[in-house]
């Protein structure tokens, strides 16, 4: 009798166990769905993960995998997202299982994987059985990859067969996405996207998809320059939206009513629109991932607009006012470019933590002969404002952005190949105009917040005609106004910790192929001729060293990988990548510095590395290995002897209170370099200093000669044990040494060290 009381209160215990658990799922399914309708994604991530973690049956496991596989996809976490997807894939059969195929199809032509995504598609195709909504998807998914001709021709059965499906909500939806793929071919799809899209306003019961239609319609209209209409139409979708908070939309409809608005001369009424379009944008940017493919980032096409729209109406509007008025405007406008250097930054780190947590004062906040110069990039001109402490001033450069950059990018590629350099015509147009200004002020150091292709560049090389920049003042960066303690640094002895790779280990093995194929610098054989002739010293470039490992890379047509498999490749790889020069410059600075810990090659394991930096508290980190830079952290590591560090782990290896407290004073990258042409490789800087908890950090744009590094780096440490002598004056002290040396006047040699974060 026992026993029977016992095992009913048992199975009633386990049946209120499974019940909660399926309300659970049920509840966080739900949300999760919800947030991703609003555009959501972080948000619905959250709950998708709790629904994951409380579903019980196999189907209610397809469903989590499946819907957070697809917004993994949505945050461009492909792998995550494959293996949630394959998973969800596996377990479900029917129209579930065509669903979890099309998202398939969707993950891997984000990753323009055509034929497997093409795959994908006709299997869904084929399991959708009477799911006609789905097939329409799946449908409209596979015309995305024909020719023109052929796609509009498919569109166009597409919507006639629509007309007889009766799903409304659904049929919106659809029409949406039919209208958009329509306008995208130009003016050969106008007429069938109008129609997509009127059919989508007329069906359309619900206020989102209402103002989603009348948006789509509007966004027609504009293209066709029908400006009067397409506004009428955006007002309407906003009425439609008055007490919503899709962001999403909101932010897009504000953002054209800006554009209209400015178009029709309302300056003040599309100021106003643009400034609630950018905090709608705020409110929803995390959950807009950046793409970064071919060198273009998403961003910069997509959403950057919006703020430099803002900040173009109040720098045009600061020009009308004086006195306060004036210096409110050119602050609004600078603290809305800031936006856009601080979501850079996070999309390089991938997140924003880091950043937000390195806040601190602004940087304006600084002695009497500091200038910041603040270039501001827009389509038809170049502004620059400059904080010194008397305020912001404003000086207006008119050139185009496509010419500036155009500039800009040819003489970092100029510096980079040691070639003559169009140094004066950027310097009339970055710093003529601020002259009178520095010199009436006696400003001595100049600190530069760069924006996109002006990060590539060192700006101590710009050059008047007679003189570097360098020359008449001392030079930093910054990535924005708030990310570095702009005090002086407490002088001390510094305790350094010092670690060098002049001969690789087993890290080669764990290269990635992209990365060695940088390192050995796959190229044409007449460019690489050029390049190995003006070759002067030991370079750290290596090119000589690595002309028969590139000729085998083209007999192998590229395919690094495979080559990795090979002992006697390896090898190769590895004497390409000694650092001969790395010994004498750590042996130097041991010698130099009174308080030190010297790792060099296999005592500069990462284990051991780790211990030493837990062990004890560090003001300065030099490393003296080959570090690179790509397009975010992911791809951005330091070379130990045995493996890899990226710059995403020095964050959970220096998070401890004690580093919090002390914070490294000075991280150096002697050996380090960016990936040539990627604006966004300079930001590693930035980032591993704020991984770091550094307040600044001193690295290399290209790697330089093994004669160079040694010389400015045993001069740098030496003025910096000068108490009177800011960090950056240091560094401009012992460029200027290296530019005295004859076979060392070329930029080449002493611009790319910049120094960035506190330069104090």
């Amino acid at each position: 009798m026992i026993y029977i009381v016992f095992k009913r209160l048992f199975l009633s215990l386990l049946l209120t166990f499974n019940v909660a658990h399926a309300s659970d799922f049920s509840s966080s399914l739900y949300e999760g769905l919800e947030c991703k309708q609003q555009g959501l994604i972080y948000q619905a991530e959250q709950n998708l993960l709790q629904a994951q973690s409380s579903a019980q049956t196999l189907a209610q496991q397809a469903k989590a995998a499946g819907e957070l596989g697809a917004i993994y996809v949505r945050l461009h976490r492909y792998s995550e997202a494959r293996s949630l997807l394959d998973k969800a894939y596996q377990q479900s059969e029917g129209s579930e299982k065509a669903q979890y195929a099309n998202w398939l199809g969707n993950l891997y032509s984000s990753e323009h994987e055509n034929k497997q995504a093409q795959d994908y598609y006709t299997r869904a195709a084929q399991l959708a059985g009477d799911n006609t909504a789905l097939s329409f998807r799946i449908r409209l998914n596979l015309a995305r990859n024909l020719a023109a001709t052929e796609h509009l021709n498919e569109l166009q059965k597409i919507s006639d067969q629509l007309d007889l499906f009766s799903n409304a909500e659904e049929k919106v939806q659809l029409y949406l996405n039919l209208g958009e793929q329509a306008r995208m071919l130009g003016d050969e799809g106008v007429s069938l996207a109008y129609y997509a899209f009127d059919r989508a306003n007329t069906l359309a019961s619900s206020p989102r998809l209402q103002a989603e239609s009348f948006d789509a319609l509007a966004s027609l209209y504009e293209d066709q320059k029908r400006y009067d209409e397409s506004l009428r139409l955006t007002w309407q979708a906003l009425a439609l939206m008055q007490n919503a908070q899709e962001r999403d939309v909101l932010f897009s409809l504000e953002w054209r009513q800006g554009r209209l608005l400015r178009q029709n001369k309302q300056t003040q009424s599309a100021r106003a629109a643009y400034q609630r379009a950018v905090e709608h944008l705020e409110m929803i940017r995390q959950d807009i991932p950046v793409d970064y493919q071919n060198g273009k980032s998403s961003f910069r096409e997509t959403l950057e607009p919006v703020y430099l729209g803002l900040a173009d109406l109040l720098l045009e509007q600061a020009k009308q006012e004086t006195g306060e008025l004036q210096q409110q405007h050119l602050k609004t406008a600078r603290d809305t470019v800031e936006l856009i250097k601080q979501t850079e930054l996070e999309d390089f780190l991938g997140g924003r933590c880091t950043v937000e947590n390195a806040r601190r004062e602004n940087i304006e906040d600084m002695d009497d002969k500091t200038a910041i110069i603040y270039p501001i990039i827009l389509p038809q001109r170049l502004e620059i404002l400059v904080s010194t402490k008397k305020g912001l001033s404003q000086f207006v450069v008119p050139v185009e952005a496509s010419v500036f950059n155009s500039q800009v990018q040819k003489m970092a590629r100029n510096l980079r190949n040691r070639m003559p350099s169009n140094a004066s015509k950027l310097y009339n147009w970055l710093v003529t105009p601020t002259e009178n200004l520095l010199q009436e002020q006696n400003i001595e150091t100049l600190v530069f917040v760069p924006d996109g292709s002006l990060r590539l560049l060192p700006m101590s090389a710009l050059f008047d005609g007679k003189h570097y920049l360098i020359e008449k003042y001392a030079v930093a960066t910054s990535p924005g106004l708030t990310l570095f303690d702009p005090k002086p640094v407490q002088r001390k002895k510094f305790s350094t910790l010092l670690l060098g790779m002049s001969n690789p280990g087993s890290v080669v093995e764990k290269l990635p192929p992209p990365v060695v194929g940088g390192f050995i610098h796959v190229e044409d054989i007449e460019t690489e001729k050029e390049t190995a002739s003006t070759e002067t010293d030991n370079s750290r470039n290596l090119i000589e060293k690595g002309r028969g490992l590139r000729e085998l890379v083209k007999k192998n047509h590229g395919d690094i990988a495979q080559l990795m498999r090979s002992a006697e490749f390896i090898a190769g790889v590895r004497e390409q990548l000694k650092l001969p020069g790395v010994k004498q410059e750590v042996s130097a600075l041991s010698e130099q510095l009174s308080i030190n810990t010297l790792l060099l090659d296999d005592n500069f394991t990462l284990a051991h590395f780790k211990e030493e930096v837990m062990l004890s508290p560090y003001a300065i980190v030099h490393i003296a290995s080959h570090g690179v830079f790509g397009s975010s952290a992911e791809n951005s590591f330091l070379m130990s002897y045995d493996d890899l560090l990226h710059i995403n782990e020095l964050e959970m290896l220096l998070k401890s209170d004690k580093f919090l407290k002390e914070p490294v004073e000075l991280l150096t990258l002697s050996a380090c370099q960016t990936a040539e042409g990627d604006d966004r490789a300079p930001l590693g800087f930035a980032g591993v200093a704020l991984k770091a908890h550094a307040r600044s950090s001193l690295g290399t744009l290209w790697p330089i000669s093994d004669e160079a590094a040694f010389n400015l780096m045993t001069q740098f440490y030496k003025n910096l044990t000068d108490k009177n002598m800011t960090k950056v004056k240091a560094l401009q002290q012992a460029q200027l040494k290296l530019l005295e040396h004859t076979q060392m006047k070329h930029p080449f040699y002493w611009s790319p060290f910049i120094l960035v974060g506190n330069w104090l």
